[in-house]
């Protein structure tokens, strides 16, 4: 469970466990000195302010706010696996301590309409459900493999199942994902990265605003996830920890031996974040403005990524 950490200023975010459940310590481990910066890469999972008023941007910027951290949002509304490696791992700052990964999903979506076109033939839907799914395990490989190299504590999310109502999408999404989630799990083992596990965690109808984009009640549930993560992996333990910032862009190779001078209280390992309790993280706009220590630096969309977005609002109204 989240825990809700005492500041001397008055805090953004009015953090209520469900139910009648005991106000718990502050996590131990991460000093408020400590320069914090988190990065959030991926697709609509992390940018969903298009589709709710109260988006995971806002909540984890409200946190960010009261806790002096910084936040850079490179995360996009449409992004698939190309878009991460190509027009977001580049901008990631040489400052940032902590990234974040949900993408992939786009990809599988690109992949049901390719099968939609075909009337879900059965030898396109084996194609896509051994071979496409394949060649998506290995790009998420890569990718990973190339946010880690930059020595940031990491953590990947899995990908969380679509609301849609019709037997057949559920029986092909419910099967897709089940093999594609695996291989993220299994990537996070080998890797040594953390895992937001979104497939536990979203799981209610009250979770979604439509059938594929979360809610203000899930985005509390994956905010809190999030948050939970960078407190509990200081940044005191990086892997690059020591290191002059101007190494990570002329040296990445050093992370494939950096974390053997590390302490062994600090050392890499899988840690899962899965909690799907409800926690009510309030935003308060007129202090989040009058903050500065949040960094806002999201990518424009290019009519690419805007294009494919839109034109998933078919999926969107298969609401169950």
């Amino acid at each position: 469970m989240f825990h809700e950490v005492s500041d001397a200023s008055p805090s953004l975010l009015s953090l209520t466990p469900r139910g009648n459940s005991p106000t718990l310590s502050p996590i131990i481990g991460l000093s408020l000195c400590s320069p914090v910066h988190i990065v959030l890469l991926g697709d609509s999972t992390l940018d969903n302010s298009r589709h709710v008023d109260v988006s995971i941007q806002k909540l984890l910027a409200a946190e960010c706010s009261a806790m002096g951290w910084e936040c850079t949002f490179l995360a996009q509304d449409g992004a698939n696996l190309d878009d991460v490696a190509m027009k977001q791992l580049g901008r990631i700052p040489d400052s940032a301590t902590h990234v974040i990964l949900s993408v992939s999903g786009n990809d599988l979506l690109r992949l049901l309409n390719e099968l939609s076109a075909d009337s879900f033939a059965p030898r396109a839907v084996y194609k896509a459900v051994t071979v496409r799914l394949d060649d998506i395990c290995q790009k998420m490989r890569q990718v990973l493999q190339s946010v880690t190299a930059i020595g940031c504590h990491v953590a990947c999310c899995t990908v969380y199942a679509p609301q849609f109502d019709q037997v057949l999408l559920k029986m092909l999404v419910s099967t897709s994902l089940a093999v594609h989630n695996g291989r993220i799990r299994k990537m996070a083992r080998d890797m040594g990265l953390s895992l937001i596990d979104l497939a536990f965690i979203c799981t209610q109808p009250s979770d979604f605003a439509n059938a594929l984009e979360l809610s203000t009640r899930g985005g509390n549930k994956v905010a809190s996830n999030l948050c939970r993560f960078v407190r509990e992996n200081p940044p005191e333990c990086l892997p690059r920890a020591g290191l002059p910032p101007e190494s990570r862009s002329t040296g990445m190779l050093l992370s494939s031996w950096l974390p053997q001078v590390a302490c062994c209280t600090c050392a890499e390992k899988t840690r899962l974040y899965a909690d799907p309790e409800v926690l009510e993280l309030r935003v308060d706009e007129e202090q989040l403005k009058s903050r500065n220590c949040v960094s806002v630096q999201p990518v424009a969309q290019s009519p690419t990524t805007r294009e494919f977005s839109q034109k998933q609002e078919i999926w969107r109204r298969r609401k169950c």
